[in-house]
């Protein structure tokens, strides 16, 4: 079969995150400047819309929203900009937006769709889905992913808490074609940012997804051309979801160090850790010396006392509220 002089490419992104957005939005203007490559379609692996909550669910959401912003605190650091959903990213680039059968790219179905479309290439962008050998072998100039780490250092989930927790310097992302194995093909460009003390893990999301976007132009230069990239060699470790749920549970905090626990938090967000029962904490702080013992104190392996000051997003006081009125809702309501 003769070649085409242009490139038919669908974009693959997940419309719940901004970062993914932000990467399918720049990916479908650079395309449009890049000789040979046309977007033919853009594809949704997993929605932002949802069915319509409950009116419990509406004053629960609410009741916590308000909560959140006492006091009023400033947008994090990093906070990504307002991008467009997905539907209207197509829109713009006057290209359908496919959405797989049950949000599955591998569905026969959408294979089939894809076959229609007579696509040659594949970029996906923060997608989250393995793409199996009969799909990628729908594409006859091959299906490069964007992946939020350095390979072959971080393959697998959550590479930027790793990096934060591993104490790296800089923490970065790789262009790399898909392969069968996970996170295994061939490097196209890799590029890294700073980790620096006051950047959590989303906000260095944000900072490696705005680094990432001048490269696109090459990217997508180089899956026109072929380029076949640099083989990642040996070494490297997978980073499962069971790795990331082990170092998020925290049975018994008295048997870690203050600075171990802080280094988790910083890294991966929120910890489970189990006071007098299990809370969802998102804050910890060192108490001062003599000063007022909180409620939810305890004392790390080190010696240091410590304490929730957020749970689930909440200041522990707010949280505190939010439960109380909860459960005092719960024991009202009809049954």
């Amino acid at each position: 079969m003769p070649q085409r002089a242009t490139k038919r490419l669908v974009v693959f992104g997940d419309g719940r995150i901004p970062v993914s957005r932000m990467l399918v939005l720049a990916a479908c203007d650079a395309a449009r400047v890049v000789p040979g490559v046309e977007v033919v379609a853009v594809c949704e692996v997993a929605t932002a819309s949802a069915p319509a909550p409950s009116l419990e669910r509406r004053l629960a959401i609410g009741a916590r929203r308000r909560l959140a912003r006492w006091p009023s605190q400033p947008a994090p650091r990093g906070t990504p900009p307002p991008v467009p959903p997905m539907q209207r990213i197509a829109e713009v680039q006057d290209v359908p937006l496919l959405v797989p059968p049950r949000l599955q790219v591998n569905h026969p179905a959408f294979r089939e769709e894809l076959r229609a479309l007579g696509v040659d290439l594949g970029l996906s962008l923060y997608c989250g889905q393995v793409f199996r050998p009969p799909l990628l072998a729908l594409f006859e100039g091959g299906v490069a992913n964007f992946h939020n780490g350095l390979l072959p250092e971080y393959r697998g989930l959550g590479a930027t808490a790793w990096s934060i927790y591993n104490g790296e310097e800089r923490t970065g992302f790789t262009f790399h074609w898909m392969s069968p194995g996970i996170d295994e093909g061939a490097v196209l460009l890799r590029d890294s940012v700073a980790v620096t003390p006051e950047r959590s893990a989303p906000s260095l999301e944000v900072a490696k997804t705005r680094a990432a976007i001048p490269h696109l132009r090459e990217v997508l230069r180089c899956m026109v051309a072929g380029e076949p990239g640099v083989p990642q060699g040996d070494g490297g470790r997978y980073f499962s979801a069971q790795d990331h749920a082990v170092m998020r549970e925290v049975d018994d905090p008295a048997a870690r160090t203050s600075d171990e626990l802080l280094r988790r938090l910083r890294a991966f967000g929120s910890l489970t850790i189990t006071l007098d029962r299990p809370y969802s904490v998102t804050e910890l702080a060192r108490v001062a010396p003599g000063g007022r013992r909180p409620r939810l104190a305890f004392i790390a392996a080190d010696g240091v006392l410590l304490a929730p000051t957020r749970i689930d997003g909440l200041l522990a006081p707010a949280f505190r509220a939010y439960r109380a009125a909860a459960d005092l809702y719960r024991r009202a309501r009809p049954r």
